[in-house]
């Protein structure tokens, strides 16, 4: 599967962490995840998450994105090429030193 490593980024008043994998057993599939940190109220939260899967050799057509802004409380669910369906899941307030990953 190889290192999963993307990259760490800053911009916006924030860090944004980056990692792309590659399914086991199959080198056509990809999934990514990013997620964002800002400082504030003196301390360290995370803000934001991107999800995505994809299929590489077929484009659009085996995409899926779940983007969650927790300030906001707002999810956006892209499949392929359906318009995004946004829902509110309550805003969130975690900090960087409770955050726990779920994979």
């Amino acid at each position: 599967m190889g290192d999963p490593w993307s990259g760490l980024s800053i911009n916006r008043g924030s860090f944004l962490v980056s990692f792309l994998v590659s399914f086991a057993g199959d080198s056509n599939w990809r999934w990514s995840y990013n997620l964002r940190f800002r400082f504030q109220d003196n301390d360290w939260f995370l803000i934001g998450k991107t999800e995505e899967n994809f299929a590489v050799s077929s484009g659009d057509a085996d995409f899926e994105k779940t983007d969650y802004n927790l300030l906001t409380g707002v999810m956006i669910h892209t499949v392929g090429k359906k318009p995004p369906v946004k829902k509110n899941f309550g805003k969130k307030k975690i900090r960087l030193k409770d955050w726990e990953s779920e994979t």
